[in-house]
């Protein structure tokens, strides 16, 4: 049950203020800038950048930029203002350990070579409010959809412009596709998936045109074709199904773009002739 600050006495405040993190003191403090007993104010240092990385002795590495003294006395709480990597997570990690040095503020959030289970997902869409523009999962998977779910319906999502994934990948690109259009997602420009495999295109029809339909005129479907994939008659049958009735198929397409747009790309060197652009219709 929430307790009102004001109704707090000055030794109450004073103890809660000897007792919080330096994040929690930062809370209350622009929460109540002007109640006594939340004092010392809590210095804090912005970060354009902030990279997390849990190395092959299971500890965790801080790379922060700019550098930060390492001989400072005073410990400032940490605003990471523009973009935020995490890097090998599992769900043996606790990501209050960061929180209570950090806050998280970031436009930029990468995982890479991670596996996140709903109680880090939890802990982070409950400490980030702002909204983030760009999300890269390269490659990167969820414990359980419910975990997926709690980071796709975060108010941090809610004018996101750009997401990536990497195959291999869970949940599926056809359970992202279903979750932005369920949250009706209307801000994307690019949504890319790289190593893809053949098996991405086994999507629902109505839903992946519902969802390109629903975007920016100016958003485009990437998808970057595996190395490994031997390009074939079915797939090209199916690439026919799922966009020839809504789509004008084009070689190049002029930028900035005027219409949603999907575009297939081929890493292997072979394939690459038969990259090709989907523009939706006017219809």
């Amino acid at each position: 049950m929430p307790y009102p600050l004001e109704n707090l006495q000055y030794g109450l405040r004073r103890r809660l203020r000897e007792l919080a993190t330096r994040s929690e003191a930062y809370a209350f403090q622009i929460a109540a800038p002007n109640y006594y007993g939340f004092q010392p104010i809590q210095k804090v240092r912005l970060l354009t950048q902030a990279v997390f990385v849990k190395n092959e002795e299971n500890n965790l590495e801080k790379i922060l930029y700019p550098e930060q003294p390492k001989n400072s006395h005073e410990i400032p709480l940490y605003v990471v203002s523009n973009k935020l990597t995490f890097e090998k997570f599992t769900p043996d990690f606790k990501l209050s350990t960061i929180l209570n040095d950090f806050r998280f503020e970031p436009k930029y959030l990468e995982f890479h070579d991670c596996r996140l289970d709903e109680m880090f997902i939890q802990s982070f869409v409950n400490n980030v409010t702002d909204p983030i523009k760009c999300v890269s999962l390269c490659p990167s998977s969820f414990s359980s959809e419910n975990g997926a779910k709690m980071l796709s319906n975060s108010p941090a999502f809610r004018a996101l412009e750009s997401f990536t994934v990497m195959e291999p990948m869970f949940p599926s690109l056809a359970w992202w596709i279903k979750a932005f259009v369920k949250k009706k997602c209307t801000s994307l420009k690019e949504f890319n998936v790289h190593f893809a495999k053949l098996s991405v295109f086994e999507i629902d029809k109505e839903v992946l045109i519902k969802f390109i339909k629903a975007q920016r005129e100016d958003c485009i479907l990437r998808f970057f074709i595996s190395i490994n994939i031997e390009w074939c008659s079915t797939a090209e049958q199916r690439l026919k199904y799922l966009f020839d009735e809504c789509f004008e198929r084009c070689v190049e397409v002029s930028y900035p773009l005027k219409k949603q747009t999907v575009f297939i790309n081929f890493d292997k060197e072979e394939h690459k002739n038969l990259k090709r652009f989907y523009v939706l219709r006017n219809d």
